[in-house]
């Protein structure tokens, strides 16, 4: 702008009604998508000029920024693999694109995530186009992106995980009710045992605080203080990823019991 110019700029101030809103989200029977959300794992094997290799961070500045920026329209946390020779001697290329990929849930144990998403992203004249799995609750989801631009086909992969996660995770405006419920969990051995409970615990949607409360028969006792329904949370807490459900299914128990799984069986 010129010296002595005028600015002509504006600044707008934009108000919610916070009552209005969550009746209007009532209403049309949506979900709340909150800021407790887990973290997915993302595997990508990127192909140009023929030639197929594994997705590291930095080593395509461009592709980087394509799937940060994705990830960040649909509100998905991301973690990537470190690549590094743990990594590189547990996965291959053929293993991210492989349809039903047991090395590849294996080498995504270590991260400890209830998602992973695997990718081939494909370069053609002028365009991209990538193909897409989604692990998470036991099951696999598939798809396919046209091409198009860069971040377009990144936005794809992440709408599509966005679509089953957000269907899992979203708290029910309808039953925004905060409460408390004590877990019993069995089978915790040490620190690292405490540790991974704990984390995954805290990160699932809608807890807001997690508190140990004592040892009694064998059983570790936690307080999980959470918002939205109790059921809901408890179904989380059943996935089979972390915890297996002992008398999960008796209605209106005071304490729900559980089993850590051992981290090899977390799949």
């Amino acid at each position: 702008m010129a010296a002595g110019a005028a600015d002509s700029s504006r600044l707008m101030r934009v108000l919610f009604d916070e009552t209005a809103l969550l009746g209007l989200m009532k209403a049309s029977k949506l979900g709340i998508w909150n800021e407790i959300r887990p973290e997915m794992l993302v595997w990508l094997v990127v192909e140009q000029r023929g030639r197929r290799r594994l997705y590291r961070q930095g080593l395509y500045p461009e592709m980087d920024k394509a799937l940060f920026a994705a990830a960040k329209r649909k509100g998905l946390p991301l973690l990537l693999p470190l690549m590094d020779l743990q990594d590189q001697r547990a996965i291959t290329v053929k293993a991210v694109l492989s349809a039903h990929s047991e090395q590849l849930l294996k080498a995504s144990e270590r991260y400890d995530t209830p998602a992973v998403l695997a990718g081939r992203v494909v370069r053609r004249k002028g365009c991209w186009l990538a193909d897409w799995s989604l692990y998470f609750d036991q099951k696999i989801n598939q798809w396919s992106s046209p091409c198009s631009t860069l971040f377009e086909v990144m936005l794809s992969g992440m709408q599509g995980a966005y679509d089953k996660l957000s269907a899992f995770y979203a708290v029910k405006v309808g039953v925004l009710e905060q409460g408390e419920v004590t877990l019993k969990i069995m089978g915790i051995k040490g620190i690292d045992d405490m540790t991974r409970l704990t984390d995954y615990l805290e990160g699932l949607s809608g807890v807001k605080a997690v508190s140990w409360l004592r040892v009694e028969a064998g059983g570790n006792y936690f307080a999980v203080d959470y918002l939205g329904d109790r059921q809901e949370i408890l179904d989380m807490l059943a996935l089979g990823r972390v915890l297996e459900p002992l008398n999960a299914g008796e209605q209106g128990a005071d304490v729900i019991e559980y089993r850590l799984l051992p981290k090899s069986q977390s799949w």
